[in-house]
């Protein structure tokens, strides 16, 4: 009994050694993996740091072509706006001071 507790305590030991060193492995090829995970890690991070400076600089000139076409809008509402007024300038301008070489009808 004491022999056989003492055997079963030997096999424990053997296994737990033997469980010790496989994760002294594990842990090894883990820490030999991880500058291979930086690195891409590195990468990704650059190329989602391009790709969203891509995207700002489409969003921006989407934008600038967006007030492009409200500033041409706006010029040409105005350009409307200014020979109305041109023309109503005119009209004012008869009225007042009317033309005296036009022959009157009789």
């Amino acid at each position: 009994t004491l022999q056989q507790s003492a055997q079963q305590m030997f096999k424990k030991i053997a296994l737990l050694k033997e469980k010790a060193e496989e994760k002294a492995k594990n842990s090894l090829s883990l820490e030999q993996q991880i500058p291979d995970l930086q690195a891409t890690l590195a990468e990704l991070v650059n190329d989602k740091g391009t790709a969203a400076d891509e995207n700002a600089e489409r969003n921006a000139c989407y934008q600038e072509t967006v007030q492009r076409s409200n500033l041409e809008s706006l010029a040409r509402v105005q350009a409307e706006e200014l020979c109305f007024l041109w023309e109503e300038v005119e009209h004012l301008r008869r009225r007042n001071f009317p033309c005296f070489d036009l022959p009157k009808p009789y």
